[in-house]
């Protein structure tokens, strides 16, 4: 949401009376280009919340078991800069701290580009390549194969596309997934399953429900807290699931929050 420009980063560490323990300030960066960096040579580091063998142990001791990444390099145009070109996995050092901490790797999986730029020669849209697609995911999945058990399709594709689209590329994604693990889960849906029921309908309507280990939702309030709408939310996730053949299978609560 920052105006493009030249930034600085300031990381502060601060002990538990806010006392800053150790302070670093980043050289100058435009924000339309920070994507460009490998997570070694970035000014913001591999985490912009400070330390990030100190967030690893925060996560941890927390009892944090599963984190949810977007982007961090898992995009199309992060792992194939150039179509049909070498992969470029510049998420790894990322995976490897945190698989060494104990924590499962759960990133989402999606095309980074906006609407109006799916269809351009950098990237090709998935829709209209989706044996690229599948070819994608298997090469993600056969690449994470010990280090990353689960992969969400998209994150709120009801945002960038219909029902019928993402029924397909849900398709390509799970069959290329399978293909490079067999074991790993492939996650579908990701988003709020009343504000946007239109389009989850139309979706498990189409099928979709036969490309996905799990739908995974989200919950949001506000005011209110999550979790007095939760309860009415999965309930009508589940009987829509399960109605869509969708018995055996979990529903995963991705996202939710409320503004304090």
């Amino acid at each position: 949401g920052q105006p493009l420009g030249w930034y600085r980063v300031v990381l502060k560490l601060l002990d538990a009376d806010g006392q800053v323990l150790d302070r670093q300030m980043s050289g100058f960066v435009r924000i339309e280009d920070r994507i460009g960096f490998e997570p070694g040579d970035s000014p913001f580091g591999m985490c912009v919340l400070g330390n990030p063998d100190v967030e690893l142990e925060r996560a941890v001791a927390i009892g944090v078991k599963h984190v949810r990444m977007h982007d961090c390099g898992f995009f199309w145009r992060n792992i194939f800069p150039e179509v049909g070109g070498a992969p470029n996995w510049r998420a790894d050092a990322i995976v490897e701290r945190m698989s060494a901490a104990g924590l499962n790797p759960f990133p989402y999986i999606g095309q980074g580009l906006k609407p109006e730029d799916r269809r351009s020669a950098h990237n090709p849209n998935a829709v209209g390549a989706l044996p690229a697609y599948k070819e994608f995911f298997r090469t993600l999945t056969s690449h994470y194969r010990e280090t990353i058990p689960a992969f969400e399709v998209e994150n709120e594709p009801y945002f960038r596309m219909n029902a019928e689209e993402y029924t397909a590329m849900l398709k390509a994604a799970y069959a290329g997934a399978k293909e490079g693990n067999p074991e790993c889960s492939v996650v579908g849906i990701c988003g709020d399953p009343q504000t946007h029921g239109g389009f989850v309908s139309e979706a498990l309507g189409m099928g979709a429900v036969e490309w996905m280990d799990a739908m995974s939702i989200h919950v949001y309030a506000n005011p209110d807290p999550p979790e007095w709408r939760l309860p009415a939310v999965l309930k009508d996730a589940r009987a829509t699931f399960n109605a869509a053949g969708g018995a055996d299978k979990e529903i995963w609560l991705t996202e939710t929050g409320y503004k304090g």
